[in-house]
């Protein structure tokens, strides 16, 4: 059997992308199957060992769930204990790998006596050994005092070979009190210190809220933030950006990439209009996502939302939009790059690209209008709104093409259900959290989101292939009558192969071999089982299905007795309607000749069974056969007769197949003994 491949297989990769407005297409759910981590509430964050992608961290609140076998199971979970006297309040996690395999963690505490009522939140950054489940750093980075305090702090480590700044580490975050400032603060010593934040925002912006901070290969330093957030028009917010090209000790002017009312949406609070359907707090829906291209030099993206009529009363709601620059921030352009009806909501993105340049936007979605449960916490009611679902879109060519939407999730998300949390009581504002989770490493994207457990918050984690998003070089061979011909090859590999997300039916791909040898023949996929189930079928011309493997593991592989010039299909589909990236294996191996006769011992009418002298008109002969060549590793090892036949000629006139016989007596296990019936003169 092929040894279980590591998440971490890294391979070249380019296929033309394209971009559809699905509108009202009712879109299957893509990836592997979601799972509740059990840390409860809202607001995850998501990190990879970028060094080993296997190793992948899940954060709510203060605790970390840490995975060794790229999200399968979470096998670890930290606890970040603040220093004392903090605690209570706060959360926020946000994560980042170094280059080492050191878990970043930054987090908000609170004061229980603060000197203020209700000014109490501060900043600190721990750095957890993941191998060990041991907070080794804990460090205090900026403090509340009696008039300011913090929120919203997003972390970014230089993990990048070749930068000159790798190891250090960046937090920005929203000073709240006196106005708004976005602060930001470094560590060149493992978080062992920070440095003394500064400001990076300059005047006359409004509410500036939520920021976020990125690394390039390179090492300069980006940071983003929104602009005017929470205002009442529609009409002002920005996102601008600073970038720092000296470890962060200076930065550079400020930069628009979304200039006034192109990055704005409601928050979602009355007595501002409300999006149809959806009563959840949306403030953090306008966190500027940054991402920096590994392989497209000057390359710069940001994701975020904006109502396209900049009028919160009517029309659509929210969009996911993109800008982008080729020219590290000194022109820009912006298109949308969602693709649902107009009307319904698209809110909540987070963005991440990988270390070969590719993209997943994932955003939650009212596009399907399945209603929820309402205030009232019973359906069917006048006061029901919309459920959310988890939608996403991938690019693998620097932002130009996107693919179709696509669904991630399986079980759609009820805000209302519980009810949770008031944000602003009693006006009935769900907090369903500010943001989600996003990481992506080596063609896959795990992404995590609040979910429901019962009547009760959860977070909810799901992995996925971004290259699966598209159509692979053979689509649509999606029937047994548009089969891609394989010809008769003794031996084939096709890489990167994918099960996309479709349309209204799940993709399947079919392909048409026809043996150049009877004898076996050997089908294998390889993909990694997490990021979705694939499952592989061998069908005769007419459908029936010879064959199959429909494991839970890594790869799937059958063998199975073939005749040479006759059409057999290989089925490849997804469990479920799980999509992912496959490579395929195909042997041809020819049948062996037979090397003797053997009388059964019913038959012998002589002094021996092995002296061939029989009185028998009929005599029964076993047919001395090497089969080794087809006792290849298939899972659970092939019986006799279960993998393979022989095919058997009298006077070169094919007389049909024959099964195996257990031919152990004869003595020399590297032969098996058929069993056929001769007459008189044959």
């Amino acid at each position: 059997m092929v040894a279980r491949r590591s998440l971490s297989r890294r391979k070249s990769f380019r296929r033309k992308c394209r971009v559809e407005a699905l509108e009202d297409r009712r879109l299957l759910a893509a990836g592997g199957n979601e799972q509740l981590t059990g840390l409860g509430g809202y607001e995850s964050a998501v990190a990879s060992d970028p060094n080993n992608p296997d190793i992948v961290a899940v954060a709510q609140f203060r605790t970390v769930n840490i995975s060794t076998d790229g999200g399968r199971t979470f096998t670890q979970s930290v606890t970040v204990t603040p220093p004392a006297p903090y605690g209570g309040g706060g959360g926020d996690p946000t994560m980042a790998f170094d280059g080492q395999g050191n878990l970043f963690f930054g987090y908000l505490a609170s004061n229980p006596a603060p000197i203020t009522p209700n000014v109490s939140l501060a900043v600190f950054a721990a750095q957890i050994d993941v191998a060990t489940g041991t907070v080794v750093q804990n460090s205090t980075v900026a403090l509340e005092t009696d008039t300011v305090q913090h929120d919203k702090e997003w972390i970014a480590v230089d993990s990048w070979v070749g930068s000159p700044y790798r190891g250090n580490a960046y937090l920005v975050w929203t000073q709240l009190g006196g106005g708004s400032a976005i602060l930001f603060s470094r560590t060149t010593d493992g978080g062992a210190t920070w440095s003394t934040p500064i400001q990076l925002n300059g005047g006359g912006q409004g509410f500036v809220w939520p920021s976020e901070v990125a690394v390039a290969p390179n090492g300069d330093v980006w940071v983003a933030w929104h602009t005017n957030t929470a205002n009442d028009q529609g009409d002002l917010g920005e996102i601008r950006m600073r970038v720092s090209s000296d470890g962060g000790q200076t930065f550079g002017p400020e930069i628009i990439p979304f200039p006034a009312g192109t990055a704005d949406i409601t928050d979602n609070v009355p007595p501002k209009p409300l999006m149809p359907g959806l009563r959840a707090w949306m403030q953090g829906s306008v966190q500027p996502r940054i991402l920096l291209d590994p392989v497209r030099p000057g390359n710069v993206y940001v994701v975020t939302v904006d109502d396209p009529d900049n009028d919160y009363s009517t029309g659509d709601p929210s969009n996911i939009v993109f800008a982008k620059s080729t020219d590290y921030g000194a022109t820009w352009t912006r298109t949308t790059i969602s693709h649902a009806p107009d009307g319904t909501a698209q809110v909540m993105p987070s963005a991440y690209i990988d270390e070969n340049g590719n993209m997943a936007v994932v955003w939650y979605d009212t596009r399907r209008g399945l209603p929820s449960v309402g205030i009232d916490q019973t359906p069917g009611t006048a006061d029901d709104g919309l459920m959310l679902d988890v939608f996403a879109t991938v690019s693998l060519d620097g932002g130009e093409t996107w693919s179709n939407d696509f669904q991630i999730n399986e079980t759609p998300y009820d805000p209302d259900l519980g009810p949770p949390p008031d944000r602003f009581p009693p006006k009935n504002v769900f907090r369903i959290g500010e943001y989600n989770g996003q990481h992506s490493d080596s063609d896959f994207a795990f992404v995590s989101w609040t979910a429901n457990s019962g009547t009760s918050q959860d977070i909810a984690f799901d992995v996925f292939s971004m290259k699966s998003a598209f159509n692979d070089r053979f689509e649509s061979n999606n029937t047994i009558s548009t089969a891609t011909s394989l010809g008769s090859p003794e031996f084939l590999t096709l890489n990167d192969l994918t099960i996309d997300p479709g349309d209204s039916e799940p993709d399947r791909d079919f392909f048409r071999i026809s043996p150049h040898e009877t004898g076996m023949l050997e089908v294998e996929i390889h993909f990694t089982d997490r990021a979705g189930n694939l499952e592989l079928e061998i069908q005769d011309a007419d459908g029936n299905v010879i064959k199959s493997s429909t494991s839970t593991t890594d790869d799937e592989r059958v063998g199975f007795a073939a005749v040479a010039g006759e059409d057999y299909y290989i089925v490849v589909y997804g469990d479920n309607g799980n999509t992912n990236t496959y490579d395929l294996i195909v042997r041809n191996v020819p049948a062996p000749q037979p090397s003797g006769l053997v009388l059964f011992p019913d038959s012998d009418t002589g002094f021996d069974p092995r002296d061939g002298i029989t009185n028998d008109s009929s005599p029964k002969f076993g047919v001395l056969v090497d089969l080794s060549p087809f006792l290849f590793d298939i899972p659970a090892g092939p019986a006799p007769g279960e993998n393979y036949q022989v095919q058997l000629f009298t006077r070169k006139i094919d007389t049909g197949m024959t099964q195996v016989f257990d031919g152990a007596w004869v003595g020399n296990t590297n032969y098996w003994v058929v069993d056929t019936n001769l007459s008189l003169g044959e």
